[in-house]
């Protein structure tokens, strides 16, 4: 990147703060508190403000400033089509793998309570984000 241009990044922040993550893995689990530990390039591997801003200045980066966005995420029209979305994601995929089928089976069906229950005008949750922006030091 050339000096003086701004990045701008949306970023979700920690796992606890996301009621689609929580809510599935409750799903998926059936544990009301399960653990959740991100790793490296996981889709919260940049919730922490301090380390944000740590790997931005340590990469040349001035004015690193995130701000915070509360949105509701949509996983589609209905329950089938978000069930077919949440299918895809790679947090699913590894829940269920560790299962036997009928363990799986069942998985399945509170996911589909769940989301019965999410489906007004659509199968939303509540998801918080940070937009981090940042300038590439002249």
């Amino acid at each position: 990147m050339r000096p003086g241009t701004v990045l701008t990044q949306l970023v979700w922040q920690d796992s606890s703060r996301q009621e689609w993550h929580t809510a599935i893995r409750h799903a998926l689990t059936g544990e009301p508190n399960a653990p959740s530990k991100p790793f490296a390039g996981s889709a919260f591997s940049m919730a922490d403000p301090a380390e944000v801003n740590a790997l931005l200045s340590g990469a040349g980066f001035i004015d690193v400033r995130l701000t915070e966005v509360r949105e509701g995420v949509c996983y589609g029209p209905d329950v089938a089509t978000a069930l077919q979305a949440l299918r895809s994601l790679g947090m699913t995929d590894r829940m269920l793998r560790d299962q036997d089928d009928s363990s799986a089976d069942r998985a399945l069906d509170r996911l589909r309570s769940l989301l019965d229950a999410r489906d007004l005008n659509g199968v939303w949750f509540d998801s918080s984000a940070w937009l981090v922006t940042a300038r590439r030091r002249s």
